[in-house]
């Protein structure tokens, strides 16, 4: 079951994410749990690092995470997002956005042109 509680930017994309040429993301392919809520993650282009994901802690869907040993499951779902049991799965861009602080429009021009693509 995804949640559809988490902030839109948070949201999994559809599949077609992957798989339309017009939005060349590039691909997760490691995560691994780190300690206090932080993951380490690796995308196919090589960037690669810890993500602090402690702000979440005990905010609505990520009240999974106070569970003991739920944090420590985080793996990669068939979709490619970051997952959690069946409970909760991040956007995988979102991530790379904020392990690189890349903005969505450098890694995807064509939202300069449709602004209200990021809404």
């Amino acid at each position: 079951m995804r949640t559809t509680d988490a902030p839109s930017h948070l949201r999994t994309p559809t599949q077609a994410r992957y798989t339309d040429p017009t939005m060349p993301m590039p691909n997760l392919t490691h995560v691994e749990p780190r300690e206090n809520y932080r993951i380490y993650v690796e995308y196919d282009d090589g960037e690669r690092g810890e993500v602090d994901l402690s702000h979440r802690v005990g905010q609505t869907v990520y009240k999974i995470w106070d569970e003991p040993g739920v944090f420590e499951q985080v793996h990669i779902v068939d979709d490619y997002a970051i997952g959690w049991s069946d409970e909760l799965e991040l956007c995988p861009d979102a991530v790379y956005f904020r392990l690189t602080g890349k903005e969505p429009e450098e890694m995807m021009p064509e939202l300069r042109a449709h602004p209200d693509a990021l809404d």
